[in-house]
């Protein structure tokens, strides 16, 4: 092999390698997992029932099929100190964050106000999760959400950075 095929065969490869991934249902490996931007992580207020000047998101996983979720804003991904994958209860990538003092604070005072209450959890800017509040949390809390195994990876990786 010359040296000009074996550059072409080269690029080619390298432009073919982000294509050739397993385990996901992305066609490639996107460009965040990739290159290790930060995950946009938000955890807001919620409910089941109409409030007004909330928004209304449609929401599969919810007994109405719909959330109503309030602009204020109770953690982000910067309250966020650790966070890893787990398993939950059925098998199924969960998120595990574990949170700073002051989120963890945040997240005592807000759950134990809110007992019984939903709250919305957003990666991205996209809806995950929307567990109801059965018991005070505070340094950390576990987000059954609906990500492949990959993608809470890509998710856990780029929060503990």
């Amino acid at each position: 092999m010359n040296r000009t095929t074996l550059l072409v065969a080269m690029l080619l490869a390298s432009a073919l390698l982000p294509a050739c991934t397993t385990g996901s249902r992305r066609a490639s490996v996107p460009s965040s997992v990739t290159s290790g931007p930060e995950v946009a992580l938000t955890l807001r207020p919620a409910s089941f029932t109409a409030v007004e000047g909330w928004r209304m998101i449609e929401s599969p996983h919810t007994p109405a099929g719909r959330v109503y979720v309030g602009g204020d804003t109770l953690l982000t991904e910067a309250d966020v100190t650790t966070a890893s994958v787990v398993d939950d209860h059925d098998g199924e990538p969960a998120l595990r964050l574990d949170f700073d003092d002051e989120g963890a604070r945040r997240l005592f005072d807000y759950s134990q106000a809110n007992l019984s209450q939903p709250v919305a959890f957003f990666v991205d800017h996209e809806l995950v999760s929307v567990p109801v509040i059965v018991a005070p949390m505070a340094q950390s809390a576990v987000i059954n959400a609906s990500l492949s195994r990959f993608e809470a990876q890509r998710v856990a990786d780029a929060l503990s950075r």
